[in-house]
């Protein structure tokens, strides 16, 4: 990842063990990033707006976003970000253990422009991390794709 200015990762994620591996796996990979979490959709917004301990809105340079939260789940934060101008611009990369061809095709249509499978192992944290790299250097297209342990689909269009 590029050391000019600190990217920063919102991961929205309700599984302690998933965050504390994420955390892992970025250790090493720069001094120069800022990693934010939430547990929560609600949280995740509180954080966008200011709304949270702080009062300083936090907006990072990408969202990862996991689809089955408590309460709301992902696509509610879609939604949510949707009716933002200011948080349309962030791109959410959607990370679900779903493979269901609905849940894609409706995040996408909501918004995100990646969706990826959750990695199951140290391994697949690893070609996230590989893949966020490549996201910071610009190597990852802009048009929405879906990405399955390490497999990538076709391009699509948000139509599905």
């Amino acid at each position: 990842m590029p050391d000019a200015s600190p990217a920063t990762i919102l991961l929205v994620e309700d599984n302690h063990g998933d965050v504390m591996l994420f955390r892992e796996a970025i250790e090493g990979e720069s001094t120069n990033l800022v990693l934010h979490t939430a547990k929560s959709v609600d949280e995740a917004i509180a954080l966008l707006t200011g709304a949270g301990n702080s009062g300083i809105p936090v907006l990072p340079t990408i969202v990862l976003l996991d689809l089955h939260l408590p309460g709301k789940d992902g696509k509610a934060f879609l939604r949510y970000i949707n009716k933002h101008p200011e948080l349309m611009r962030i791109p959410v990369l959607v990370l679900s253990s779903s493979t269901r061809q609905i849940d894609i095709d409706e995040c996408l249509r909501l918004g995100s422009r990646h969706y990826r499978v959750k990695p199951r192992d140290w391994a697949g944290y690893q070609d996230l991390i590989a893949y966020l790299r490549q996201f910071w250097s610009g190597g990852v297209k802009a048009s929405p794709e879906v990405v399955t342990h390490g497999t990538q689909a076709p391009p699509i269009s948000a139509g599905g």
